[in-house]
């Protein structure tokens, strides 16, 4: 293998790799903005971007260690979710497709939502 199809980070996470779909990054983008907007002088939403960043690239070394959603649709038995540190009420919704080695995030939302409502209406 060359050192040209090995980055860095998929060294180091024993070659998973991590998509986050657009969706997810609109979302993450949002709430910074919102941060930013809403508490200009707090710094919120520089803590946003490293807690989002840390704890997405946290699942790339355990990527298990997010809860299973208990969904009843079938297409969505295998989303997990992980709370953001210092953000607790927002969620990394993401599936770890083992054998495919990959880490999809799919959502980063606020968790008070009715989120099988919300993920069943093709927001996925």
């Amino acid at each position: 293998m060359s050192n040209r199809s090995i980055t860095p980070d998929m060294t180091k996470t024993h070659s998973l790799s991590l998509e986050i779909l657009d969706a997810a990054a609109q979302e993450i983008i949002d709430q910074a903005s919102y941060y930013r907007e809403e508490a200009p002088d707090s710094s919120l939403d520089l803590k946003w971007d490293r807690e989002v960043s840390q704890t997405i690239q946290s699942l790339l070394t355990m990527p298990e260690r997010g809860a299973r959603c208990n969904f009843q649709s079938p297409e969505l038995r295998e989303m997990r979710w992980l709370p953001i540190a210092g953000f607790p009420q927002h969620i990394v919704f993401y599936i770890f497709a083992a054998e495919k080695r990959v880490v999809r995030v799919v959502h980063v939302i606020h968790g008070a939502r009715d989120l099988e409502t919300f993920f069943d209406g093709s927001h996925h």
